[in-house]
């Protein structure tokens, strides 16, 4: 038994099992990656890359679904057609 696979099952004890939809973990990383890429595109790049690590994670360890990843980032893609169109009013 490596560390790995303690901390992987340290992870699966500690945390509920009720992470649900929309996945806040891709969410929240999905915004600050798009966030960054407005301020620079190198930071951008390395920013998307996270949030793809993120994304594979959350999946691998089985603390997510593929609709909980799809539904947080239907969640960013609302939030931002909302924020755009209050810029706008």
């Amino acid at each position: 038994n490596s560390i790995s696979d303690w901390a992987l099952q340290f992870i699966r004890t500690a945390d509920t099992s009720v992470n649900c939809l929309p996945s806040m973990h891709i969410a929240l990383s999905l915004s600050a990656a798009l966030s960054i890429n407005l301020e620079s595109k190198k930071n951008g790049a390395v920013a998307f890359i996270w949030f793809a690590l993120i994304s594979y994670s959350t999946m691998a360890t089985k603390q997510h679904y593929f609709y909980d990843f799809v539904a947080g980032i239907l969640l960013v893609a609302a939030s931002g057609i909302f924020l755009k169109k209050s810029a706008i009013d």
